[in-house]
């Protein structure tokens, strides 16, 4: 009896490993193909919402925005909050209309990879130091959106961040971060559209356009 009790706890605990590991595989193959497909278009312009949220502060925060932003390679352009991004690749500058002022900083570091997260690089942040499984699915309209959750090895911020999928499309639907003290942090696309031939001009930082802004050299 033992003998029985105690293979059907190892078939148990092996079905449950092979499980994970399925689970795993089947996230990273749908991250790759989204990654893959984002990188396959010419440029990308996104309307999207933008949600921040913690309940356990006294009083509770909750604040919902609108943004849109337009990317071609390792260059975009992010309207949000009232602050102008425009990345050429090489360098971010942060227009911050309320004060008048410009930010600018080096988009990599000096071993030539990204600093921090960034709009090109959120659906390959699975790559370095997170785990990966599938999560549920959830019908939204007409199309069903399958999400994946990433767990970081290490980190004293980030609990978990969910990534949604569009089924069928491979794309991007949304993208939450839940931190340990309880913020939460959504994006969720309202519209996607490719290949619109964005000009070269719109991801160029042209200070002439912010006179009278204080703008480092």
């Amino acid at each position: 009896m033992v003998k029985k009790l105690s293979m059907l706890f190892f078939i148990v605990l092996s079905s449950i490993g092979l499980s994970a590991q399925t689970s795993a595989a089947e996230a990273k193959a749908l991250l790759e193909k989204a990654s893959l497909k984002m990188k396959s278009f010419e440029d990308v312009s996104i309307a999207f919402s933008y949600e921040f949220s913690n309940s356990r502060v006294d009083p509770p925060i909750k604040r919902v925005e609108k943004g849109d932003i337009k990317l071609k390679g390792e260059q975009y352009r992010l309207n949000l909050m009232g602050v102008e991004q425009i990345c050429d690749g090489k360098l971010l500058y942060s227009v911050l209309h309320e004060d008048e002022e410009v930010q600018k900083e080096q988009v990599k570091d000096d071993k030539g990879e990204a600093q921090g997260l960034n709009p090109t690089t959120i659906l390959e942040v699975y790559k370095k130091g997170f785990s990966y499984k599938l999560g549920g699915t959830a019908k939204v309209g007409s199309k069903t959106i399958q999400y994946v959750i990433l767990k970081p090895t290490v980190s004293e911020e980030i609990d978990y961040i969910t990534v949604g999928l569009v089924k069928g499309e491979d794309r991007l639907y949304s993208y939450e971060q839940r931190s340990k003290d309880g913020t939460i942090t959504l994006f969720t696309i309202t519209s996607f559209e490719v290949n619109k031939k964005l000009a070269a001009s719109l991801f160029q930082f042209n200070p002439k356009n912010y006179p009278g802004y204080y703008i480092p050299k």
